[in-house]
């Protein structure tokens, strides 16, 4: 289990008029934080501070230079959940670890979602009536002697309307996956 930090455990910087655990309002009143009973108060106040406070709350509470090119909504954000952190503590290193390597594409499995089908296998699918086969090439589809990019394309010129190949030729499922 992880140990709580008190947002008031950390140094603060002592500024001409800066009283520590205030952040300015843009109406110029303070707002005081005291552990985590006032954290919900703090999280309200900060939706009432415009770009400027939200980049001075930021400056004061995190001690960094607030990212330039981020929008209010953004900064709102982060500085909220920097603030929870530290109150109900970070995530730890197993947790980090983890977001990260989901966060990363993995080629293989994308590859191998596009390869399920192998060059060579022939789709049939019955619309209207009618049979329609379509051939697997290793860069694409052949459909009644022409080359398609994606099986969306081959749907499209069967059905006239725009589709997901796999689910006009039935290769996925309706359904959503438990």
């Amino acid at each position: 289990m992880q140990k709580k930090s008190d947002a008031h455990s950390q140094p603060r910087a002592k500024a001409r008029g800066a009283v520590p655990g205030r952040i300015p309002r843009s109406d110029s009143k303070p707002v005081v934080a005291r552990g985590e009973d006032s954290l919900a108060q703090l999280l309200d106040q900060l939706m009432d501070l415009d770009g400027p406070g939200l980049r001075e709350a930021w400056q004061r509470l995190l001690k960094t230079t607030p990212p330039s090119l981020k929008s209010r909504v953004m900064l709102r954000m982060e500085l909220a959940w920097a603030l929870q952190a530290r109150v109900f503590g970070d995530l730890d290193a197993s947790t980090r670890r983890e977001l990260a390597t989901l966060a990363r594409p993995n080629p293989t499995k994308t590859a191998r979602r596009q390869s399920r089908l192998s060059a060579g296998t022939v789709i049939v699918r019955e619309w209207h009536g009618r049979e329609y086969r379509v051939e697997v090439l290793a860069d694409g589809y052949l459909f009644e002697g022409k080359r398609y990019r994606s099986l969306s394309g081959v749907a499209h010129q069967i059905a006239g309307v725009r589709w997901s190949g796999k689910r006009f030729f039935k290769l996925k499922s309706d359904e959503p996956r438990p």
